[in-house]
């Protein structure tokens, strides 16, 4: 694997400004600080203005971006009550300023929270960011591209597997996520046993790939060792420097990995709330990040729009809300007021979520430990549906 003059002061003097040299010296000093890209403010207007956490993130109060604190001000006080359960963290964010920003239960600014699968939407990113690279590309046969340590049967619906059935979770092979006994749970005896890839690969196959979609934490591993072999770096590495430094985060800890150094990409990672947010708004812009493309836009209209169709329903306000699912994201239309809303999400066991709603201008962040508590009282979708997009109506 591989791993990758001192000037004098200026003389003040009129013969000084004479000399051709010194001219130059000044048009180019002056051409420099014009050329500096800085962020205008209208301070009379914010709700105008787009501002970039390049190295901090600047806070402005929710009415200034038309945002309605009433509603924000109401869901504050039903989670400090423990309406919803045990919730660590909610974060809002118009126009890249961050409007909201509240811990509780005993969380801080400071605490990085275990994503679960919303880690799963990080790892997407990094296959896509991978691909505009050309390490791989999303038609290529996952089996040609692994290591020959790993060993297989000769089923040829397993050849057959692209790294768009991954990212899609249209693999085709036996897995049990949902709905079963602990013990019976395919995500938690793979990331029990010593070789996650081996493990995906002992499985047998069931349908032909791209027939039918089936949540599969063990999908999300695969990334991880796509990077690791075709890359010029491991994933832990190559998330750093091409993802993770770039749009300023400095907290990501790739806690979990099996004995060949696969790190779970599936749920093992860890970030500040804060955080969570900078890649949200990533997301947000498609890609870019203060004038730079961190991964392309193609690969994000990929991940908005979802060819797995109405795989999950969960229940919202008593209701039945349908989930689509594409590359790794979560898409939700989700009807507020009459108005319907593509919400695109990141979201893990517990609570943890991170929205993108593009035509709201918002990223919203949750973290939580809901692990007991029944969906109907823990589900940040409920938030969005009754706080949080009314707000920004």
């Amino acid at each position: 694997m591989k791993n990758k003059q001192h000037t004098k002061p200026l003389n003040r003097t009129f013969s000084f400004f004479c000399n051709w040299q010194g001219i130059a010296g000044i048009f180019v000093l002056l051409m420099l600080f014009s050329c500096k890209k800085e962020q205008v403010v209208d301070t009379d207007d914010p709700s105008k203005n787009y501002v970039w956490p390049t190295t901090k993130w600047t806070y402005e109060k929710p009415e200034n971006l038309k945002i309605n604190p009433f509603y924000l001000d109401s869901l504050h006080t039903k989670i400090n009550n423990g309406d919803y359960g045990n919730v660590h963290s909610l974060l809002i964010v118009k126009n890249g300023y961050l409007i909201f920003e509240n811990y509780y239960n005993g969380s801080a600014a400071t605490d990085t929270h275990e994503l679960q699968s919303a880690a799963k939407s990080i790892a997407s990113v990094l296959a896509g960011i991978a691909m505009d690279k050309k390490y791989f590309s999303e038609n290529d046969y996952v089996i040609n591209l692994i290591d020959t340590q790993y060993h297989h049967d000769n089923d040829a619906r397993r050849n057959k597997i692209t790294i768009k059935n991954v990212l899609d979770m249209r693999l085709g092979m036996e897995w049990k996520e949902w709905g079963y006994p602990v013990s019976e749970k395919d995500n938690i005896l793979m990331a029990n046993a010593s070789d996650w890839i081996q493990y995906l690969l002992n499985k047998p196959m069931a349908t032909t790939p791209n027939t039918s979609f089936l949540y599969n934490t063990g999908a999300s591993c695969f990334i991880s060792a796509l990077i690791d072999w075709n890359s010029p770096m491991n994933t832990k590495d190559f998330s750093n420097q091409y993802l993770f430094a770039p749009i300023g985060i400095h907290t990501q800890n790739w806690w979990i990995q099996d004995t060949k150094g696969i790190v779970h990409t599936g749920g093992g990672l860890k970030l500040t709330a804060a955080d969570m947010a900078r890649f949200g708004l990533l997301v947000f812009n498609e890609g870019k990040w203060d004038g730079k493309q961190i991964f392309s836009q193609t690969y994000f209209s990929k991940l908005n729009h979802p060819t797995s169709l109405n795989v999950l329903s969960v229940p919202v306000n008593a209701e039945s809300q349908t989930l689509h699912y594409a590359y790794h994201f979560w898409n939700i239309p989700m009807k507020v007021n009459n108005e319907t809303y593509n919400i695109i999400a990141a979201m893990g066991t517990g609570g943890q979520a991170i929205f993108i709603i593009q035509a709201l201008n918002l990223v919203v962040v949750t973290t939580a430990w809901n692990l007991t508590e029944p969906f109907q009282t823990s589900s940040p979708l409920e938030w969005l549906k009754n706080f949080i997009i009314p707000a920004a109506q």
